[in-house]
């Protein structure tokens, strides 16, 4: 993976650390109390991180800066890289440094580890599947809070790509937007849509509009607003089908809501733009890694 291309090339070291930091004061609380009173305070020592199953890599350099916070004086270094798929039972990072200090970031490191590999593996599933296609795998803000430019950065390790940081990234009008104007608006709401979009093309002509339909008529009125993308919200194959007639290329088409394997295959075969998956951040299943001393 090219480090360019990803989120987390863009965040500053200072906002990891307080990341790490916030997970490890929770994990910590006063003191380890098992490792301060059984493990002599002196104590060197040296371990790895093993993958316990196949999986895409992503988190080292969390996962170091974890150890690194606790104690300057431990020693990482990495077996594998970020966007690597490797096999289980291998090797990802070996430690060295005092023993407390690795036993006490054992936990944090391995839990950011764990669930970043899990987004990272699951999306490349996706991915995969779409090969030989045009369509492309998007994230969603439902992610973890405080986690959301890490979840986000284990998608393109996965080989997916980001849909909206935060709310600031693009315009997307979705089904509350377009409620909450009809009864302003009354009869008139979709004119003054039309106009106040022309109104933010003028002023911000470098932000995407994004709209999203849930009804064919929907697709129809939309169509006539000229925006950058349609998203198709929770419609089945044939009307997404029927969605792609309307649209007739005038626009880009995202595809979200309900979409399983077997729905993303029969969607990306239609030939839309993207396809847009919040399960990739709220239900990707954590990666079975463990530290062992050597």
């Amino acid at each position: 993976m090219k480090k360019e291309n990803s989120p987390l090339y863009f965040i500053p070291e200072l906002i990891l650390k307080q990341i790490v930091q916030r997970c490890l004061e929770e994990d910590i609380g006063t003191t380890d109390l098992t490792s301060s009173l059984f493990i002599a305070q002196n104590l060197k020592t040296k371990a790895q991180i093993i993958i316990q199953q196949d999986a895409i890599i992503c988190g080292l350099s969390l996962a170091s800066m974890v150890f690194r916070l606790l104690d300057h004086s431990v020693e990482c270094f990495f077996l594998a890289e970020d966007g690597q798929e490797v096999k289980k039972n291998t090797p990802i990072m070996e430690i060295s440094g005092n023993a407390q200090s690795i036993l006490m970031g054992e936990r944090v490191a391995l839990n950011f580890l764990s669930h970043l590999c899990g987004v990272a593996t699951l999306t490349s599933h996706f991915v995969r599947a779409l090969e030989g296609t045009k369509t492309k795998i998007l994230d969603t803000r439902k992610t973890l809070p405080g986690l959301r430019l890490l979840q986000k950065y284990a998608v393109i390790c996965g080989g997916g790509s980001n849909h909206r940081l935060s709310l600031s990234g693009h315009i997307l009008i979705k089904d509350n937007h377009i409620a909450l104007l009809k009864k302003s608006h009354k009869d008139d709401w979709l004119q003054w849509m039309k106009t106040r979009i022309a109104a933010v093309r003028d002023q911000k002509p470098f932000v995407r509009v994004e709209i999203e339909a849930s009804t064919l008529e929907e697709v129809a009125q939309f169509c006539e607003l000229s925006p950058d993308i349609i998203m198709l919200d929770n419609m089945s194959i044939d009307e997404i089908t029927t969605a792609l007639n309307i649209i007739a290329s005038r626009v880009a088409v995202e595809v979200s809501g309900k979409v399983d394997r077997e729905k993303l295959l029969a969607v990306s075969r239609l030939g839309v733009d993207y396809i847009s998956l919040g399960l990739l951040t709220h239900s990707a299943q954590a990666i079975d890694i463990s530290m062992n001393i050597v």
